[in-house]
C-alpha cells in the first residue's frame, strides 16, 4: 500500500513541476482568444453546464435577500425561527461541501449534480407553498443540500478541459455567469417582493428544473475511478504540502473577502453617522457598496477576460490578493466616503483575479480521480475563512472608533499571510519532492 500510495505521489508531483514551469504570461500579440469570442466553440455539453450555472445563481439569488423579510413579515415568524432557517439554509450548504465533493468522485458527478437540482427544485417551492415552521425548516434543510451538491462536480468538470487555455477561459467564464445570475437577480426578487414573493420562490425552483433538463439531456459527467486508485491519491492529496498550503491562502482570503460584508458596511455607517445622516439614509446607503462591487466586478471581468486567459494562476492570486487587501486598506485609513467606495473597486478587481486562479491551482494538485474532493476541500476552507473573517472583523471594529486602525493591521496581516502561502505553494510546486510516507 506504501508502495502504491509513494508511485501516485511521485507520478502526480512531477505533473505538477510541469504545469509550474509554464510561463507566468504570454506576449500580448499571443494572447489567447477572448473567451466570449469563442464561446460556440467550447463542447455543447460544458455550454449548457455554464448556462444551468447562471440559472441556478439567478434562482438562488433572487430569493435570498428578500428570504428573512418574507419569513418575517408574511410567514409571521419568530426571530429565532428565522435565524434558524437562515443558518441552515446557508451553513448547510457550506458544511457539506467536501462529502458532496467526496460523494461525487466515489458514485458518479452526474448523479450527485442531479440529485443537486432536484433537491433545490423541491426546496424552493416549498418555501413558496409552506405555511408552517416545520415545513419552512424542511424546505431550508432540502434546498442547502441541494446547494452543497451543485458545486463540485460542477468545478470538477470544468477541471477535466486538458487544454490548460481553455481551462482557464471555463473557469473565468464561470465566475462570468455566476456573477452575472447574482448580481441580475437581485432586480427580480425585489419586482417580486412587490407583486408576490411566493411567485419568486417557484420562479427560482422553475429555473432549477429547467437548469435539471438541461444537465439531464447535455452533461455527460466522468464516471467514477476505481475505489483503489482513489484511496491512494487521496493520501497522496491530503500529504501533499503545497495543496495544504493553497488551503491555507484561500482560507486567509476568504477572512480578507468577507470583509466586504461586514466591515466595509459598519465603517461606511460610521462616516455616514458622523456626517449626521439619519439611520433610514444610513441603511439604504450600506446596499450601495454592494451594487458598487457587483457593476464592477462584472465591468472588470468583461475587460480582462482575455488578459486573465495568458496568465498563471498564481501570479493572478498574487496581484488579486495585494488589490483585495489595497483595497480594504484604502476603505478602513483615510476617513473619507469616496475613499470607501474607491476602496471597493479596488477591492472588486482583485477579487475578479483571485477566484478562477483558485479553480485552476486546485486543479493543478488535484488528481483526476479526486477533482471533486478537492474542490470539496476548497469550499470547506472557503466555508471556515468566511466564517472566521465574519466574526472577527466585526468584533475588533466593535472595540472602539479608535480600533479602526487594528483593523488595517489584521487586513494588512491577512493579505501578507496570503501572499506568502501563495508564493509558498508556487516555490514548493517546483522544488519539493513528495514527503517519505515509508512506515506508514
Amino acid at each position: 500500500m506504501t508502495h502504491h500510495i509513494l508511485f501516485h505521489l511521485t507520478a502526480r508531483q512531477h505533473e505538477i513541476e510541469a504545469r509550474m514551469r509554464e510561463p507566468a504570461h504570454f506576449p500580448l500579440a499571443h494572447l489567447p482568444p477572448h473567451p466570449l469570442a469563442t464561446f460556440h466553440q467550447i463542447r455543447p455539453d460544458l455550454r449548457a453546464l455554464l448556462l444551468s450555472l447562471f440559472l441556478v445563481n439567478f434562482g438562488y439569488f433572487m430569493v435570498l435577500p428578500i428570504m428573512a423579510v418574507y419569513l418575517t413579515t408574511q410567514r409571521h415568524f419568530s426571530s429565532g425561527e428565522v435565524g434558524l432557517i437562515m443558518a441552515l439554509a446557508l451553513g448547510v450548504q457550506k458544511a457539506l461541501s467536501l462529502p458532496a465533493g467526496l460523494a461525487a468522485d466515489r458514485l458518479g458527478r452526474r448523479g450527485v449534480l442531479l440529485t443537486g437540482l432536484g433537491l433545490r427544485v423541491i426546496g424552493f417551492a416549498l418555501f413558496g407553498w409552506g405555511l408552517t415552521f416545520p415545513v419552512v425548516l424542511i424546505a431550508a434543510i432540502t434546498s442547502a443540500l441541494g446547494g452543497a451538491l451543485l458545486g463540485p462536480p460542477v468545478r470538477a468538470q470544468l477541471a477535466e478541459e486538458k487544454d490548460a487555455n481553455i481551462r482557464k477561459q471555463l473557469f473565468i467564464l464561470r465566475q462570468l455567469v455566476g456573477n452575472l445570475g447574482a448580481t441580475l437577480a437581485p432586480l427580480a426578487g425585489g419586482l417580486a417582493a412587490l407583486l408576490d414573493v411566493r411567485a419568486g420562490f417557484l420562479v427560482a425552483s422553475a429555473m432549477h428544473a429547467f437548469a435539471f433538463t438541461l444537465c439531464l439531456r447535455h452533461v455527460r459527467l466522468a464516471s467514477p475511478h476505481p475505489q483503489a486508485v482513489r484511496v491512494a491519491q487521496l493520501a497522496g492529496l491530503v500529504w501533499n504540502r503545497s495543496f495544504l498550503l493553497l488551503l491555507v491562502a484561500i482560507l486567509a482570503f476568504l477572512a480578507l473577502f468577507s470583509q466586504l460584508n461586514v466591515t466595509l458596511p459598519l465603517r461606511l455607517a460610521r462616516l455616514l453617522t458622523a456626517e449626521g445622516h439619519s439611520s433610514q439614509v444610513i441603511q439604504a446607503l450600506s446596499g450601495t457598496l454592494l451594487l458598487v462591487n457587483g457593476v464592477v466586478v462584472i465591468g472588470a471581468q468583461l475587460a480582462l477576460l482575455r488578459w486573465m486567459g495568458g496568465q498563471a494562476a498564481h501570479r493572478l492570486f498574487q496581484i488579486g490578493v495585494l488589490l483585495t487587501a489595497g483595497g480594504l486598506l484604502l476603505a478602513l485609513t483615510i476617513p473619507s466616503l469616496w475613499a470607501v467606495y474607491a476602496g471597493v473597486a479596488v477591492f472588486s478587481i482583485g477579487e475578479v483575479m483571485v477566484f478562477p486562479a483558485i479553480d485552476e491551482l486546485v486543479t493543478l494538485f488535484a488528481p483526476r480521480a479526486l477533482l471533486a474532493t478537492a474542490f470539496g476541500f476548497s469550499s470547506l476552507a472557503w466555508a471556515v475563512g468566511g466564517s472566521v473573517g465574519n466574526y472577527i472583523g466585526p468584533s475588533v471594529a466593535a472595540l472602539a472608533p479608535a480600533a479602526w486602525p487594528w483593523v488595517a493591521m489584521l487586513i494588512a496581516a491577512l493579505g501578507l499571510g496570503t501572499l506568502w502561502a501563495v508564493i509558498r505553494v508556487q516555490a514548493d510546486g517546483v522544488q519539493r519532492q513528495p514527503e517519505q510516507l515509508a512506515g506508514n
